[in-house]
């Protein structure tokens, strides 16, 4: 494995536990609300969280995807333990593609296109910053909202959240 290799495995696992506290905190009554008709449910948007490394992981196996053939959806959960076992799994995934990742193939670009149209073309290593990682900060994000408008105290992740404070 390379320094690089290292470092996204390093960082990959740092936010994959506040990942794990923050699904955790899913009430499993409430996985069908929505706080708005147009948004998702709570329980497809912890699914959807918790795939993304299984999802992007194989995608990044292959030099391009076309999205004009559509994309997966995550399937609504039947209870949190489903959220939790995607959760494990696609951090294997996301993990194992990674040791078995080389720096040629982090430095080679990958491409998502619609049809014959490339809409990014960037190398491996920056796909896994920007659609790994940072794509999966914004939906843990709106999950912490989801809790708090339910009531669910909201788990620390970078320092306190107005319910917890690690420091203390």
């Amino acid at each position: 494995m390379s320094n690089q290799t290292d470092a996204l495995l390093q960082e990959f696992r740092e936010e994959s536990l506040p990942t794990r506290r923050v699904l955790e905190r899913i009430p499993a009554e409430h996985l069908g609300w929505k706080p708005h008709p147009t948004s998702a449910a709570l329980g497809t948007l912890a699914m959807h969280v918790a795939t993304i490394p299984r999802q992007f992981a194989n995608l990044l196996q292959l030099d391009k995807i076309n999205v004009a053939a559509g994309m997966d959806s995550p399937q609504a959960p039947e209870d949190v333990a489903d959220i939790l076992s995607a959760l494990q799994q696609s951090q294997v995934a996301f993990e194992d593609c990674i040791v078995g990742t080389n720096q040629e193939t982090l430095d080679r670009d990958w491409r998502l296109c619609l049809g014959p149209k490339v809409l990014i073309s960037r190398p491996r290593v920056e796909i896994v910053r920007t659609a790994i990682f940072n794509h999966r900060y914004h939906p843990r994000g709106q999950l912490t909202v989801y809790l708090r408008m339910l009531g669910v105290p909201v788990p620390a992740i970078y320092g306190s959240s107005g319910d917890e404070n690690p420091c203390q």
